[in-house]
C-alpha cells in the first residue's frame, strides 16, 4: 500500500473517530469469519461497531483525539469497538460477548 493511500485512510479514519468519545480495543484472533460477522451483528444491535484497521493507520488516526491513549494498545491483530454508550457499557457488552465467543480477547 502506498504512503499516499495510507495517509488518505488515516485522514478518513481520523474524521470518523473525531466525534467518538468511547471505545475499546479487542483481539479477534481465533474467530472465524462467520463468528466475526455474528459478533458484529450482535454489537450493531446495541449501536456498537467493530472497526478492523491496520495498527499504524489506527495510531495516526487516533492522534490528537480523545481516543489517543488507546493508540498504545494497538499491538498485533486487533480491532476497535466503538459505540454510543460509555466505555463501561461497551466493555460490559464485550464481556457478555466473550461468554459466547471465547476466542475474543479484551
Amino acid at each position: 500500500m502506498s504512503k499516499t493511500i495510507k495517509e488518505q485512510m488515516a485522514a478518513e479514519f481520523k474524521t470518523r473517530y473525531d466525534g467518538i468519545n468511547n471505545a475499546c480495543v479487542v483481539s479477534l484472533i481465533g474467530l472465524d469469519g462467520v463468528s466475526t460477522n455474528q459478533l458484529r451483528g450482535r454489537l450493531r444491535e446495541k449501536n456498537m461497531e467493530v472497526h478492523i484497521i491496520r495498527n499504524r493507520i489506527a495510531k495516526r488516526a487516533l492522534m490528537d483525539t480523545i481516543l489517543s491513549p488507546l493508540a498504545d494498545t494497538f499491538d498485533g491483530p486487533c480491532a476497535l469497538v466503538t459505540g454510543e454508550g460509555t466505555a463501561s457499557e461497551i466493555a460490559k457488552e464485550l464481556v457478555e460477548c466473550v461468554k459466547e465467543y471465547e476466542a475474543l480477547e479484551l
